[in-house]
């Protein structure tokens, strides 16, 4: 479904911005 698709993307960001940060 589309909204499992922006959730994933969503958290995948999300760990991107972390491992950018630290």
């Amino acid at each position: 479904a589309v909204g499992d698709i922006v959730t994933t993307a969503t958290i995948f960001i999300q760990i991107i911005t972390y491992m950018a940060q630290h």
